[in-house]
């Protein structure tokens, strides 16, 4: 009597095992999503602010510009008020010089802790994750037509070439981080990031 219970029992407990396994399996691949996700959306927090940065330094560089040129033009004209004007063109294109060389390295350097900051966020499948980005901030410095300065930043690429891809290695899991704006000139909007599990358009 026992027996043909046990015979009866064992398929469910074989169907209760399979089904503790693929319990187990996609609760590992929701994880590891999870995983990208958060990464994705802390690069995009950090690289969209790293771009709003550039503008307002942008802004600030092009107000100082606003004040040097005056100077420049009264600086290599002869007179009386030359002098003067020459000491104040050598101080503002100093501290344009300064405020150009800090911006760069400041948005390079967050631009790479950005980077460490999303893999933290990877938590225990740090090993399994990859990205896949830019591992430089794309601008490059641009110069001022009237006094030939390097006075400000754009950037080398396309808006809709700034696209991160986060994926897990062996497993088809993958989330595409893709910054939002236009430009970085001083007037541009807000930059934002949106994700994606498939590649942005």
């Amino acid at each position: 009597m026992f027996f043909p219970i046990l015979v009866l029992l064992l398929p469910l407990l074989v169907a209760l095992e399979g089904t503790a396994e693929i319990f187990l399996l996609a609760y590992d691949r929701e994880s590891k999503q999870i995983a990208l996700d958060n990464a994705a959306i802390r690069l995009g927090q950090g690289d969209s602010k790293v771009m709003n940065q550039l503008i307002e330094g942008n802004r600030a560089l092009q107000s100082l510009e606003l004040m040097h040129h005056p100077f420049h033009t009264c600086a290599k004209i002869p007179g009386p008020t030359q002098p003067g004007c020459q000491a104040s063109d050598e101080s503002l294109e100093l501290a344009i010089q300064q405020l150009q060389t800090s911006i760069g390295k400041g948005t390079e350097l967050l631009w790479r802790l950005n980077r460490i900051a999303a893999w933290a966020a990877t938590g225990k499948w740090r090993d399994q994750v990859q990205l896949q980005s830019m591992n430089s901030v794309p601008i490059e410095a641009i110069r001022c037509p009237l006094c030939r300065l390097e006075s400000g930043w754009k950037l080398q690429v396309l808006p809709s070439e700034l696209v991160s891809r986060w994926s897990v290695l062996g497993v088809s899991l993958q989330t595409y981080v893709k910054l939002e704006g236009e430009s970085i000139s001083p007037g541009g909007a807000s930059w934002t990031y949106s994700l994606r599990t498939n590649r942005p358009r």
